[in-house]
């Protein structure tokens, strides 16, 4: 059964219609759907529930009706099984989130979308969670998306991450089970304190982590690393997770430095 909810944290949504009223022109489904809807969000927990309309329509009225736009700061959107109707059959389009410039914290979990638009063009989006989105195929759409500061994105088959090499701002950066290659894009994120990338079967080399001074914690389990030695300069490192049966003396120092090292 499809879910597609989002929560509003901490806001009060000052100008929405009254309890029970709803918009002119609205079908039975839909009229009980607003109420619902406006119950939910005095709440405080903004709930897209199903009508006989599609899904994607009902985030868009919930947008525009009731006029949330600047309001919400923190949504999540799941779908199961059945995939949600949008530009072509079987995906979702993620348009209707444009409006809303003020959300910061966004989790997208097994959603049918191709691409991540519009969310490079959130001026306020700090944090990212993307969980089995099996159509994803690409996040160049996050090169603009400058404030973020937490991103993961999981069981995708992105193949590159390369658009994320100009987001400075990032200290969190997970991307396991997505197909990656190269991590050469990794030098250009120098705040990095978390990095997990685990899961990539072909990626081999990892000399650009070498330059991520910050890094506290890095998951490497189940790559295809075999040479340890970009790790050995990390002073700040605290937990390490490698591939079992590797060569450890490139990183005697750390082991004997108090670092954690699990092989998995």
């Amino acid at each position: 059964m499809r879910l597609l909810w989002m929560m509003v944290v901490g806001m009060l949504c000052v100008g929405s219609p009254a309890l029970g009223q709803q918009p002119p022109g609205k079908n039975a489904a839909a009229i009980e759907a607003t109420k619902e809807t406006q119950r939910a969000v005095l709440r405080g927990l903004h709930v897209l529930p199903r009508t006989q309309e599609t899904d994607r329509l009902n985030l868009d009225e919930a947008i525009q009706d009731w006029s949330l736009d600047g309001r919400i700061t923190a949504a999540r959107i799941t779908s199961g099984k059945t995939e949600m109707t949008g530009a072509e059959p079987g995906v979702m389009s993620l348009a209707s989130l444009k409006p809303l410039t003020a959300l910061q914290n966004l989790e997208l979990t097994a959603v049918a979308v191709p691409d991540l638009k519009p969310l490079g063009a959130l001026p306020k989006l700090r944090e990212l969670r993307v969980t089995n989105c099996a159509k994803l195929k690409t996040i160049a759409d996050l090169a603009t998306a400058r404030a973020l500061t937490r991103l993961h994105v999981e069981n995708a088959p992105l193949g590159t991450a390369a658009a994320l090499k100009g987001l400075t701002n990032l200290t969190e950066l997970a991307l396991p089970g997505d197909g990656l290659k190269d991590a050469a894009f990794l030098a250009g994120l120098p705040r990095l304190e978390r990095l997990d990338l685990s899961r990539n079967p072909q990626l081999t080399d990892i000399k650009a982590i070498a330059k991520l001074a910050a890094l506290k914690y890095v998951d490497l389990s189940q790559t295809g690393v075999q040479d340890l030695g970009p790790l050995a300069d990390l002073a700040n490192l605290q937990t390490l997770r490698i591939p079992k049966g590797l060569n450890l003396k490139p990183i005697e120092g750390l082991r004997g430095s108090g670092v954690a090292i699990e092989e998995l």
